[in-house]
This record gives C-alpha cells, structure tokens and sequence, in this order.
C-alpha cells in the first residue's frame, strides 16, 4: 500500500513561503523579547519601590538610634548623608575622624551638624553650622 501523493508546491512559491517561515520567525522572535524585556521592567520597579522603601526605614533607624545617645531637634527633619570618600573630606576639621559608611546630619534651623558612625552606634562629632548666605550672594540695589 502506498502513500497518497501530496499536490506539489509550484517552484515559483518557494521565495514567498521561505519569506512567509522567516516573517513569522521574526514576529515570534520579537514577541519573545518584548515579554522578557516587560518582566525585567516590572523587577525593576518593584526593586525601587523595596530600596525606596528601605531608605525610609533606614534613616527612621537611624534617627532612632541617635536619638537614644543624644536630644536631637524635633521641629524639623535632618538632611540625612553618608560619607562615602572619607580622603575628599579630610582637609574640614568636622570630617578629621570620619570613616567612610558614617552617617551625618545637618539641621538647618538648628544650625547644627552630627556625624554619626552606625557601626559603633557613637556620635564622633557634633557642631553648629553657619548656613546663612554669603554677602556677594545678597542682592544688590542699583544707584542713579
């Protein structure tokens, strides 16, 4: 028993079929890395979205933390800083003792400044701040 034979494709197709194979090829393709770059979208916003938060839970902790060592102003919130190249900091006599990881913060009302090292859980230094503008920086008023 043989086969049935199956209607042959006429050779001036096969430029057309080999291009249809190569489109669908190509259309699956960029199907395929279009979902592998959403899903790699979609880590990373959730990854912010964790380190944003942790940043938040960090510094409460921090603030905590030095709060139980020293009174620190409650009518505003610190700008909060680590150090992170202590060698760029070593000719200002407030950074002489830091380490890189300390942490400092700077109140502006309060004109006061903390440099704190986690590691130790030990403030190393404390000092008051001047962070009023410079007098070339006022404004000037014209004379006729």
């Amino acid at each position: 028993m043989t086969l049935p034979e199956l209607p042959q494709l006429p050779r001036k197709y096969y430029p057309l079929a080999i291009g249809i194979f190569i489109l669908l090829g190509a259309i699956g393709a960029a199907y395929y890395f279009y979902q592998q770059y959403r899903s790699t979208q979609d880590e990373l916003k959730r990854l912010r979205s964790i380190s944003v938060n942790t940043t938040a839970i960090d510094q409460q902790k921090i603030l905590s933390d030095i709060s139980k060592i020293i009174d620190l102003p409650t009518d505003e919130e610190p700008t909060i800083a680590s150090v992170n190249d202590k060698s760029k900091l070593a000719n200002q006599p407030f950074f002489a003792r830091a380490e890189n990881q300390d942490v400092i913060l700077v109140y502006s009302n309060a004109k006061k400044a903390i440099l704190y090292r986690p590691s130790l859980n030990k403030i190393i230094e404390v000092s008051l701040i001047n962070v009023e503008a410079s007098p070339s920086a006022k404004p000037t008023t014209p004379t006729p």
